[in-house]
């Protein structure tokens, strides 16, 4: 089952619109195999005064994208030449993450299929704060670590239960674009 498993993994990266791969279906696919970041997915910066900001803007030069935090679990979407979703997997430790594809399918904002690929999309799966407190703070501590919890369902369809919503804040692939452009701009 392992090697099966591999070998399967191994034509979804190099052949993503095999059709033996659509013919498999998504009970066949293993969710626990660890996926390969073909670029590492790093954190965040964050900050919490103006000085810190400046501080961090001084190291550089050049433009830079500076957005609202949204706590949630990083996630990379990756669509074929078609622009079908084929995979989708956690940040993880920043070079290999967990595949989530078919409970990535069931969260709010992530499209089955785009206008153009390959490309893949880097983002945030996050759990809306009044979602949270209407439906799950007395039963959760926090809204990140639900959000996780949902990604990692055994069964896709509770996923979709819990209303995880997806944030894109990377595009990478459109070759055809600036790097800047397709860096930050959302689908």
């Amino acid at each position: 089952d392992a090697l099966y498993d591999l070998m399967v993994e191994r034509l979804r990266e190099l052949r993503p619109d095999a059709t033996i791969l659509q013919d498999l279906g998504a009970e066949d696919i293993d969710e626990s195999v660890r996926i390969t970041h073909e670029r590492p997915m790093l954190s965040l910066n964050k900050c919490y005064t103006e000085e810190d900001l400046n501080r961090w803007f001084d190291r550089f030069e050049g433009q830079a994208v500076v957005s609202p935090k949204i706590d949630g679990v990083a996630m990379s979407i990756r669509y074929d030449d078609d622009g079908k979703l084929w995979l989708a997997a956690t940040r993880g430790d920043g070079r290999e993450g967990e595949r989530i594809t078919e409970n990535a399918r069931r969260v709010i904002g992530v499209p089955e299929t785009i206008p153009q690929g390959p490309l893949e999309v880097r983002g945030e799966a996050y759990l809306p704060l009044d979602i949270f407190q209407e439906k799950w703070a007395e039963s959760f501590a926090n809204p990140r670590n639900l959000a996780a919890g949902a990604l990692k369902q055994k069964d896709p369809e509770g996923t979709r239960n819990y209303g995880v919503h997806f944030l894109a804040y990377e595009v990478i692939g459109l070759h055809h674009l600036s790097d800047e452009a397709s860096r930050f701009d959302a689908i």
